[in-house]
């Protein structure tokens, strides 16, 4: 994916689904790979399954708030923003990707928070 080849890394991720369906790395990545080539639709799919096989892991709720809100879904990406900020509150990314949707709504008061 780094490299930009998402057919390949399709495949190569495709083939470690087929092995483990429920591989939490694989689901979260071709979700990730799905935003990356701007299919904000079937990355949510991927990611769902994601967050269904392992609640507690902060990145599925962090990729899916920042589907909704690519996809002009404020509330849902403040919802999974906060959720993420809220299961790894080391991760600095969460919030701040929580403020920085503050900010574009003019909730200055709450970003700053």
């Amino acid at each position: 994916m780094g490299l930009g080849q998402y057919d390949v890394a399709k495949i190569a991720i495709g083939r470690a689904l087929r092995q483990s369906p429920n591989d939490l790395a694989s689901l979260l990545n071709m979700g990730y790979l799905h935003l990356l080539e701007g299919n904000t639709k079937e990355a949510v799919v991927w990611l769902t399954k994601a967050v269904r096989v392992d609640p507690k892991r902060a990145e599925g709720y962090y990729f899916l708030g920042y589907c909704a809100e690519l996809d002009g879904r404020a509330r849902s990406a403040e919802k999974a923003y906060r959720k993420a900020a809220d299961l790894d509150d080391e991760n600095p990314s969460y919030p701040r990707a929580l403020g920085s949707l503050y900010v574009n709504q003019g909730r200055y008061t709450q970003a700053i928070e």
